[in-house]
């Protein structure tokens, strides 16, 4: 085979057949790899020469993005100086006649859809959530021209150079473990195909509660990071949701003073397309911020170990001499504020005080509390709903309060309750619910109501422009309100199984509605065997009617049932000709009452001026009402007016604490709830009366001080009595 006559069939068959050309051309590059550069500037003479031949086939996205892709890669071998591969992309000199060529043929016909996704995916990109970049501007707009954007290939024309982007790689790389425990870093990438696969495949990854795993789509330059914004495949993506992932987004050079140099960022243990030495960065990133938890790990265990340091605690606690760490998570907006109202009453009784907290749902903060620990040396670590034996490990001997808000399994594991020893405190809210007491005989426990900050929550003078924003007859608040999202969360699939129970979910709904109202798991468990039986018919047995059963009520209480329950409040007044009606929490605008809805109510001085401008603030939690919204309510000067839980259900009874019809009032059934709003609403002295009442029997009881008063001296008669009986831990 001869160059020179391959060449000029290529040439002369591209007059008949511009595939059959390129064909050829294929071939040359396949037996002559050592003359790229003569292809190349073959590849320019047809596409040149043949400009009408050459629209045609531009129709074709696919094929065009692969001839660009195939001459990046013969450029590599061309011009090994000249082009980027280490990067992500290759960069290739190009005439000025040749990129007149190419933009007439692929970006002047396109170009309103190219602007239209520039202009809409711009203003995208600088509300994403996780964007650790410099905010995006229009200057360099003009140098940027699209030619090619698909899902395997994108070209620009940028600064007199032909820049080809290519996933090829990245599809390689990414292999059978995508997604599976690996936090990704993308380089260079905007590939559309790459980020739904990886999505789809960070389904099967299990996170806590308020975690998202981070995928990081990082660009090496302003330039690179300049070419999402006409990338809608990628740019949509940035707010997709599937409850485990997130993309986050970064631009620069990767080093110390970078994002990824941070404490609390999570580093990628899977790096595509990157340089070797952005790999070697990275690593050395993370072997420093390892040693330095190792050296601090190593001190901290050898302090908490030393037998005169233990009993220095002890007399310390002894004698409320305190040093308290705060360790938060992002498990809910409510275990945030909680514990950010206790430390801060615990610093007004004059304490120590530290909180670690994760800057976000992709943070961590172990290092944060290894650190903060090592500095502090601090006697007593507080963390709700965790016990130091159940993830929050680094120390053993301080004292420790797990502060018990959520029904979690873990919480009322026997095997991990035994576990906890004569320096722990369990506070807790649900003493009432199943075994509890008999789970916890013979440990520290004190009781632990959800208070509310008289600091915050009070009566506040307001702007006319408040007023009327917040202003209503009636107020529910309440962040887990979107009934459908909750039920396609936990029976998302078409099986005959998931279809059986998103129809028992709704049959209760209506039997709800009618005011059938069911506040146990095992309430749950009867009334799912006797409505599936029918649901399903002979579908299924009797054992899988019953296992179905089992699942439906551990999603139902407390999960479901929840924001079930308020959208049959909604209901309830909608339908009953009350409209003055205003619904806080962000679920509410994927209801039905959508309408009624104003978002996220943003928690402290906001939300106090919310409640304080309701004529009456409905309570909405099916599980216990004690919640720290009735005292928000009443501090900040509001009628609350409470639903009901039979006695032996509520393990938390508001009515405990509050007295009925003098400080709260509390409706037991939907003609209730319906004839006291009205009655309310007609009768403005009564509700200010006892709106007043309970305002003064919140402060005199139910504040976070005297909380913090009474755990004060809890742990210092647990120090007492340790004194001088040091146990092994």
């Amino acid at each position: 085979m001869r160059f020179s006559h391959v060449a000029e069939k290529a040439l002369l068959t591209s007059e008949q057949s511009l595939a059959g050309a390129l064909n050829l051309v294929k071939l040359l590059y396949k037996n002559f790899p050592e003359r790229a550069s003569d292809i190349i500037d073959i590849y320019v003479k047809i596409i040149e020469n043949q400009r009408c031949k050459f629209l045609e086939i531009a129709s074709d996205i696919m094929d065009c993005a692969e001839i660009f892709y195939e001459i990046a890669q013969l450029a590599e071998t061309a011009y090994p100086d000249s082009i980027c591969a280490d990067e992500g992309y290759y960069d290739i000199d190009i005439t000025d006649e040749f990129a007149q060529l190419l933009t007439s043929v692929y970006y002047r016909p396109r170009r309103n859809e190219f602007d239209n996704d520039y202009r809409r995916n711009i203003e995208r990109i600088n509300r994403c959530q996780y964007n650790y970049t410099a905010r995006i501007d229009d200057s360099t707009a003009t140098s940027i021209i699209p030619i090619v954007i698909d899902n395997e290939t994108q070209v620009f024309i940028a600064n007199k150079k032909l820049r080809v982007y290519s996933c090829i790689s990245y599809v390689k790389d990414v292999g059978k473990d995508m997604g599976v425990g690996n936090i990704y870093l993308f380089y260079n990438m905007l590939s559309g195909r790459v980020v739904d696969d990886l999505f789809e495949n960070y389904e099967k990854v299990k996170c806590l509660v308020g975690q998202k795993m981070p995928i990081y789509l990082h660009y090496s330059d302003d330039l690179s990071y300049s070419t999402i914004r006409y990338c809608q495949n990628v740019v949509e993506k940035l707010y997709s949701n599937n409850g485990n992932a997130a993309f986050v987004l970064t631009c620069g050079s990767i080093n110390q003073n970078s994002y990824f140099g941070g404490i609390q960022a999570r580093l990628p243990n899977k790096v595509l397309n990157a340089p070797q030495k952005v790999q070697n960065i990275l690593s050395a990133i993370s072997m420093k911020r390892n040693s330095l938890y190792s050296k601090q790990l190593g001190e901290i265990k050898e302090y908490y170990a030393d037998e005169v340091n233990i009993k220095t605690i002890d007399k310390q606690v002894a004698q409320k001499e305190l040093r308290i760490l705060f360790i938060t998570t992002l498990f809910s907006t409510a275990v945030q504020y909680h514990t950010r109202d206790i430390a801060k009453a615990c610093i007004e009784a004059g304490y120590d005080v530290c909180v670690s907290k994760e800057k976000s749902p992709i943070s961590t903060n172990s290092f944060d509390t290894a650190t903060i620990i090592w500095e502090m040396k601090p006697n007593v670590t507080f963390i709700i709903d965790w016990y130091r034996t159940t993830g929050y490990n680094l120390i053993k001997s301080p004292y420790h309060v797990c502060w018990i808000q959520d029904l979690l399994p873990r919480l009322y594991d026997s095997a991990m309750i035994n576990k906890l020893h004569n320096r722990d405190l369990v506070m807790y809210l649900f003493g009432r619910l199943g075994n509890f007491y008999n789970l916890y005989k013979g440990k520290n426990t004190m009781e632990g109501f959800v208070s509310a900050n008289e600091q915050v929550y009070k009566p506040y003078e307001m702007s006319e422009d408040e007023e009327t924003r917040y202003a209503c007859d009636i107020c529910l608040v309440c962040h887990d309100s979107d009934m459908a999202g909750k039920i396609k969360q936990y029976f998302p699939s078409d099986s005959w199984a998931d279809t059986a129970l998103r129809k028992l979910t709704m049959r209760y709904y209506e039997d709800a509605i009618e005011d059938k109202i069911i506040y146990t798991k095992d309430a749950y468990l009867n009334y799912g065997k006797m409505k599936l039986r029918r649901i399903v018919g002979s579908m299924s047995n009797e054992m899988q009617i019953n296992q179905l059963a089992v699942k439906w009520s551990e999603s139902m209480f407390p999960i479901i049932s929840l924001p079930l329950y308020r959208n049959v409040i909604a209901t309830w007044l909608v339908k009953s000709g009350f409209s003055n009606i205003k619904l806080w929490g962000s679920g509410w605008l994927n209801t039905e009452y959508r309408q009624y809805a104003m978002g996220a109510a943003e928690n402290g001085e906001v939300l106090s001026k919310i409640i304080q401008s309701s004529k009456i603030v409905i309570g909405n939690n099916v599980v216990y009402t004690s919640t720290a919204r009735v005292f928000e309510t009443m501090l900040s000067g509001a009628f609350y007016l409470s639903n009901f839980i039979p006695p032996p259900d509520d393990p938390l009874p508001i009515t405990k604490h509050l007295v009925e019809d003098k400080e709260i009032v509390v409706f037991k059934n939907r003609n209730d709830l319906l004839n006291k709003v009205k009655y309310y609403l007609e009768h403005e002295n009564e509700r200010r009366k006892i709106a007043q009442a309970g305002r003064r029997a919140c402060l005199e009881r139910m504040t976070y001080s005297s909380l913090v008063s009474r755990l004060a001296e809890k742990l210092s008669s647990m120090a007492k009595e340790n004194l001088g009986l040091i146990d092994a831990i």
